[in-house]
């Protein structure tokens, strides 16, 4: 049971490490597009793919994707409570003249 437990993990790793070298590659402007892992020697769909016939990077990409709304949500919400204040101070302002 240990030995299949290793051989995950470290297919595991190297899918962390692979994915780490794509956003490098695609910073340095080495991929074919920024914001592509695509180049000469690797394909993302198929990358992709890979990752998404495994379970345990299915349940890492769900929780991943909602922590990332939550992200979202929560600039958006801090942004319109600044406009808020703005109109706010806005308002008392168009009050006083």
């Amino acid at each position: 049971m240990a030995s299949p437990l290793r051989g995950r993990r470290g297919r595991l790793v190297v899918d962390i490490i692979t994915a780490q070298r794509g956003l490098v590659r695609t910073l340095r402007g080495s991929t074919l597009e920024f914001g592509s892992f695509n180049d000469r020697q690797f394909d993302e769909s198929q990358f992709e793919q890979h990752l998404a016939d495994d379970p345990v990077w299915r349940c890492l990409s769900a929780v991943l994707d909602r922590k990332l709304q939550v992200a979202s949500l929560q600039r958006t919400i801090v942004r319109l409570s600044r406009h808020q204040r703005c109109a706010k101070a806005a308002l008392d302002l168009a009050i006083i003249f």
